[in-house]
């Protein structure tokens, strides 16, 4: 999973930012 010197939130952030790019990619 994430390093301990990665907080919650930027997990998340990463996480929704990946889930965008791939919806994107799908998209035309």
């Amino acid at each position: 999973m994430w390093a301990n010197s990665f907080l919650p939130n930027e997990a998340e952030r990463e996480d929704r930012l990946q889930k965008e790019y791939f919806a994107e990619q799908k998209s035309p």
